[in-house]
């Protein structure tokens, strides 16, 4: 006898044919248990597979969350760092603007009530309402917490909501005016603007002039503005300065007393510009027309040793102030032509168009710059847009300098654009193209 299994018994020395059946029973259950056994190892192993996968994916789902949080709490500390910091010059400037309530506190606390706890939890709700302003994600909910607060907000509020809704919203000016909050929003704006600092006046100025608000509509709130700011231009920033000034340049507004003020105080100030500053208050100057021999001898003197370091929009503001003020200097010519010369594919599109037309603007004929623009034109002209391509064209045919594969490949872009071009734009195109004989057909 062979025992296999567990009582499974097949006689081997049975030829009998009883023994023969018992041998085949015992053959087919023997065959039964290995398929069972057999059937189990498979299932055991692919439940080992399944475990080992969850395993797995759940030690990959670990570390990416482990991951994002860290990203988050680095986001987050960061967030906080910010607010705290923006939190804190707007309080600053807060305080600078209210001097009657700095007299105030300074009075009780020599009275010995330490300061008026009414005041301190008015202050807490101030800094509540920035730090939530400054959270805001999209310039309608700044627009919502600011109808919804309502006159609790003081004027640091009110600036930084103004600013915020600004940034979000450079290239959705229009949907900012259309809300129904806007119209309250500026009235609030108007009674409280005399009460700003210099900081949330430059930048409440510059998010209306980023805004493109109607300064002819909303006159009465911009003089107001205006005669604050130089109720302060003393107290104003290199940097807040030129951005007031390119708000009044921008809004085309006309206000000699603040215009003349600014350009004083840039005069004063220069020593402590950087290259953006000098660029911005050039530019917002020339635009302003008060952009005169003074102001541009006292600039050159100063950017000509920093010209290389100007970044290209910085460097053609900055030139086209000259040109538009028809102020010719030779040394920044020949400064600007060597930073053009150095890197022109640096220079967009726009840059180019500008500083070809500045350059015959100021009576260059034949300049040897040229050539380098052009160049970079070149390789640029699917970037240009009808007013660039028409003011190139316009600036080359008045120095004199033809290039034919620069006119194949603008008059390619002019016939493909053409039903964009303005009435003027075209004629100063055309005006080219004839000026060198050259056919558009």
């Amino acid at each position: 006898m062979l025992g296999i299994g567990a009582g499974v018994v097949i006689p081997l020395a049975s030829v009998t044919g009883e023994a023969s059946v018992v041998s085949n029973e015992g053959l087919e259950d023997f065959e039964r248990l290995t398929a069972g056994w057999s059937h189990m190892n498979s299932v055991e192993a692919f439940l080992d597979l399944v475990l080992l996968l969850c395993f797995v994916v759940g030690i990959a789902f670990f570390h990416t969350v482990k991951s994002r949080k860290r990203t988050l709490d680095r986001e987050a500390h960061v967030a906080r760092k910010t607010e705290t910091e923006v939190d804190s010059t707007l309080q600053q400037q807060h305080r600078d603007a209210s001097p009657m309530s700095r007299r105030s506190a300074s009075s009780e606390k020599k009275a010995g009530n330490g300061g008026s706890p009414t005041s301190t939890k008015v202050d807490d709700s101030h800094r509540r309402y920035n730090k939530q302003i400054l959270s805001c994600k999209s310039f309608e909910e700044v627009l919502e917490i600011v109808a919804i607060a309502g006159s609790v907000l003081n004027e640091v509020n009110l600036a930084t909501a103004i600013h915020r809704i600004a940034k979000y919203a450079k290239k959705e000016a229009g949907s900012v005016r259309n809300s129904p909050h806007w119209k309250r929003f500026l009235q609030r704006i108007d009674a409280s603007c005399s009460r700003f600092a210099a900081q949330g006046l430059a930048n409440t100025m510059w998010a209306l002039a980023t805004l493109r608000i109607d300064a002819a509509a909303e006159r009465a709130m911009m003089d107001k503005l205006c005669d604050a700011c130089l109720a302060q231009i003393m107290s104003f920033s290199p940097q807040a300065l030129t951005n007031v000034a390119w708000a009044l340049a921008t809004l085309e507004m006309d206000h000699p007393a603040l215009i003349s003020a600014i350009k004083d105080r840039c005069l004063e100030s220069f020593d402590s510009f950087n290259q953006q500053d000098f660029a911005n208050a050039a530019w917002s100057l020339g635009s302003l027309g008060s952009f005169d021999e003074g102001a541009a001898k006292a600039i050159c003197s100063r950017v000509l040793p920093l010209l290389s370091s100007f970044k290209p929009q910085e460097l053609t503001n900055l030139f086209w102030a000259f040109a538009v003020s028809k102020i010719r200097d030779e040394e920044l010519m020949e400064a600007v032509r060597r930073v053009i010369d150095a890197d022109v594919q640096a220079f967009s599109s726009q840059c180019l168009s500008v500083l070809a037309w500045s350059f015959a603007k100021l009576g260059s004929e034949q300049d040897p710059v040229c050539s380098r623009l052009v160049c970079g034109a070149i390789s640029r002209i699917r970037f240009f847009n009808p007013r660039e391509l028409s003011k190139l064209l316009w600036a080359l045919a008045t120095m004199q300098h033809r290039n034919d594969e620069l006119l194949d490949l603008a008059a390619s872009v002019t016939a493909k654009l053409a039903d964009q071009f303005s009435p003027s734009e075209l004629s100063n195109a055309m005006w080219a193209f004839a000026n060198f004989k050259f056919s558009t057909s």
